[in-house]
């Protein structure tokens, strides 16, 4: 048997601001867009997504992943694993291993040949890769001008995988390009030109041609060359000289519709690329970050069996936002006024008890009767016929539209109209949830929706996760 990727699925936010609508509000030009997380996401939820999608794909479940491994720069917290948040919502079990990888947008690169290596010693059967970004920027920065947002989700294992690693070789001097310490609310970046030139291009080119030598090979055996994407235009001064030619490099030029991506930059992009290649094809993928250059020799397999969501599928249907929605996003504006506050702190014995069932999404099926209770933490006794016994359940993802209120009072921090939905969902049961991405004369009853890993609220640097509705993204 053979290691390698058994299944991917990626996500994409909604959002998309204009470039030139950030130019607007400084002076300056822009071409392209940025794909921009909405107000309730984040990694954690973002790689949620993203990590459903390579499950379903791959047709494994959540407990019988042993090992999950997060790269990412911008997680929501400096002392504390956003990986638990996956775990519950996969019902993973509590042997899981877990570790995350930060500090350079070459994490998710780690985190691949850290699973990969697990697998092939035979430490571990699967492993979950996530990686994510949405990395803070300056008003008014280059950087504002390319950061973007997404997710990616690989299953690393043993069988008959879509995609294995032939070889692979590093080119690192520890060039000091853009940081962030712990005192920055953005990334910096010393001189622009200097990163670019001595940086990324010297490095990434340096691997590129390192691996090719030590492989005996020529730039012209590759279907596909995918670099990793600060811009789309340093791809191209990177590969000068190499023999790569732009139309191995278009398959995974992603850039130019969701920005630099960061950690999952190249994993994003190899994506796009195994959505159409097909078996007995060669791959050729460079990652970069802080000074680290990795290129890695990949051999196609198989073709994507189907059965996710693809990266055209997320990028097909968008909505634009303009610069003063961004700005509020950020935090640049501010409304005035009391934050709402909730009545019990986020790490209460009593948000510890029901985080796994709530970001599950978990009930209680009587074994007399059948009957689903919910929420199954307070439901002890069957409600329709007083029996003790039950069967721990997941309820069903989608369904639609039974009936919603607006609320156009809210404090701080939700945004009003705030919709208030109840679901009847595919298997039966309703469910009740706050609804996103939803404008106030879109609802419809028996509209199509679906439940989606959201960010509820934040106290005290802390933010509770769980499900709100959403019109169906991308139809099956």
């Amino acid at each position: 048997m053979s290691t390698g990727i058994l299944g991917y699925g990626v996500y994409f936010p909604l959002y998309r601001i204009k470039k030139e609508e950030i130019g607007k509000a400084w002076d300056t030009g822009g071409r392209g867009e940025l794909a921009v997380p909405g107000p309730d996401e984040d990694v954690i939820t973002m790689v949620a997504e993203a990590s459903q999608n390579a499950l379903a794909q791959a047709k494994v479940s959540g407990p019988q992943i042993d090992a999950m491994y997060l790269g990412s720069n911008s997680t929501p917290y400096l002392e504390h694993a956003s990986t638990s948040v996956i775990a519950d919502l996969l019902l993973c079990s509590p042997e899981l291993e877990v570790a995350e990888f930060a500090r350079t947008t070459g994490a998710g690169i780690a985190a691949w040949k850290a699973a990969s290596d697990a697998v092939a010693a035979g430490r571990k059967k699967h492993v979950l890769i996530l990686a994510s970004d949405c990395r803070p920027s300056g008003a008014g920065s280059e950087m504002e001008m390319s950061f973007g947002a997404g997710a990616v989700a690989l299953l690393i294992g043993q069988g008959e995988p879509l995609v294995e690693i032939e070889d692979s070789y590093t080119y690192n001097t520890g060039f000091l390009d853009r940081w962030r310490s712990q005192e920055d609310a953005h990334v910096r970046d010393y001189d622009p030109r200097f990163s670019r030139e001595y940086g990324y291009v010297r490095h990434v080119k340096a691997a590129a041609q390192g691996l090719l030598k030590k492989m005996g090979r020529q730039a012209a055996d590759y279907d596909y060359v995918i670099f990793q994407q600060p811009d789309d235009r340093i791809t191209r001064e990177a590969a000068r000289g190499t023999g790569i030619t732009p139309e191995q490099m278009q398959a995974g030029n992603i850039y130019p519709k969701v920005g630099d991506t960061g950690a999952a930059s190249p994993l994003l992009s190899l994506a796009a690329v195994l959505d159409k290649a097909k078996a007995g094809q060669k791959i050729l993928l460079v990652s970069y970050g802080s000074g680290d250059a990795d290129a890695i020799s990949l051999a196609v397999r198989r073709p994507s069996p189907g059965g996710a969501p693809t990266v055209e599928d997320y990028l097909t249907r968008v909505e634009y936002m303009d610069y003063t929605h961004l700005a509020r996003q950020k935090g640049i504006l501010e409304r005035a006024g009391e934050v709402a506050e909730s009545v019990l702190p986020v790490s209460s014995p009593f948000h510890w008890r029901i985080n796994r069932e709530m970001r599950a999404i978990l009930a209680k099926k009587c074994k007399e009767c059948g009957y689903i209770n919910f929420p199954p933490r307070i439901r002890l006794i069957c409600v329709r016929c007083g029996h003790t016994e039950f069967d721990e359940v997941a309820l069903a993802r989608k369904g639609i539209v039974h009936t919603y209120s607006l609320n156009y009072y809210m404090p701080q921090p939700f945004e009003s109209p705030l919709p208030l939905i109840v679901g009847e969902l595919e298997d039966g049961n309703r469910y009740l949830a706050l609804g996103t991405e939803m404008k106030a004369d879109g609802i419809k009853i028996d509209m199509p929706i679906e439940l989606v890993l959201r960010r509820i609220v934040e106290e005290r640097g802390v933010s509770v996760y769980g499900h709100k509705f959403r019109p169906v993204r991308v139809q099956a």
